[in-house]
């Protein structure tokens, strides 16, 4: 290799090259000193002309052309021999001394073959990864994509599951679970379903499934008075006549503003007293679905009896769904002081 070369800058490398139109991106120093060394020398013909080229190819005169041609030979043979072979090869080749130079220059292959000691070989990208190399790529993947799903995990999963348990944590939360709990029960006896259609059955694999007929619920069943006589009788004994004395007995408003109406800290004030309704919900169901109190109702007995057993656990079930509301309401008190 030519010892201007390396005395020069890699901004300098790369310039040159731009100037010759060779294309040097990527290339750390030591193989930029390689490639040009062996592009000069082979378009020596059209680059001698060069300003650029001028001090390289005046260092480069002490060598003979019957030197050179050996060397070019020698390096034809090598890279033969080195493909053959299928691994990279370090090639050098000494000149022998000029009778008219007072030193000795050593002559290395350039181009494919030239190659720096702290750099891979040219050839090594193209032979085939070994079992190490792909075991740790595979990894590296594993890895990655492990990553990414536990992100996943944590981003979307947990947060929603969180979400979900701040919504439900409430006094509110459980006043509508136990609604929805007792509404479904009096909905699933009061509609009637409906024939709506049928699912062939279907054959493969030779299994054959059988024939499925669907039903739908009948809301034109919703336009007639035996839906709402039951149903209204539940809204008004379940939801507005508790909900009618929670919000006028509302103790919550005295315990957070005090008797004298002043404000004071701590406390939790809502607009239907929880503790209230359920206590309110509790007597009306009582006076309403008790066998006691059945001959006296003024609701009729073919509503209030179909209303009873419509819903999960009768009037037994209302009163626990009213017993489960006073015991949060207690504790959520409790949990506030």
């Amino acid at each position: 290799m030519s010892a201007w070369l390396q005395r020069q800058r890699k901004s300098g490398l790369v310039a040159l090259a731009e100037s010759i139109g060779l294309d040097s991106e990527g290339m750390k120093k030591v193989e930029l000193e390689s490639a040009l060394d062996y592009h000069l020398r082979a378009h020596r013909a059209r680059l001698i002309h060069f300003p650029e080229t001028s001090q390289y190819y005046s260092l480069a005169s002490n060598h003979s052309p019957a030197k050179r041609e050996t060397v070019n030979t020698f390096l034809s043979e090598s890279i033969k021999n080195t493909r053959t072979r299928g691994r990279p090869s370090v090639v050098a080749v000494d000149a022998q001394k000029d009778g008219t130079s007072s030193g000795s220059e050593s002559i290395e292959p350039v181009g494919p073959l030239a190659q720096s000691p702290r750099s891979p070989s040219i050839y090594e990208s193209a032979m085939p990864a070994s079992p190490k190399v792909v075991a740790d790529s595979i990894e590296q993947s594993t890895a990655i994509i492990r990553e990414q799903l536990s992100n996943i995990w944590d981003r979307r999963v947990t947060e929603t599951a969180h979400y979900i348990r701040d919504r439900v944590s409430t006094m509110f939360a459980v006043e509508i679970i136990v609604l929805s709990f007792e509404t479904a029960g009096l909905l699933h006896k009061l509609v009637p379903l409906k024939y709506a259609l049928t699912i062939p059955s279907l054959t493969a694999g030779g299994i054959q499934t059988p024939s499925w007929p669907v039903s739908l619920p009948d809301l034109f069943f919703l336009l007639t008075s035996s839906f709402w006589y039951p149903f209204s009788l539940w809204i008004l004994t379940g939801l507005l006549g508790p909900s009618f004395f929670s919000y006028f007995l509302n103790l919550t408003l005295r315990a957070k503003n005090g008797p004298n109406t002043r404000p004071k800290a701590g406390g939790i004030e809502h607009k239907f007293d929880p503790l209230m309704f359920n206590i309110a919900k509790a007597v009306i169901a009582w006076i309403v679905y008790s066998d006691y109190n059945n001959s006296d109702n003024i609701f009729g007995e073919h509503n209030v009896s179909f209303v009873k057993a419509s819903i999960p656990g009768g009037y037994h079930g209302i009163l626990i769904g009213a017993s489960i509301g006073v015991i949060t309401s207690i504790y959520e008190a409790v949990l506030d002081k």
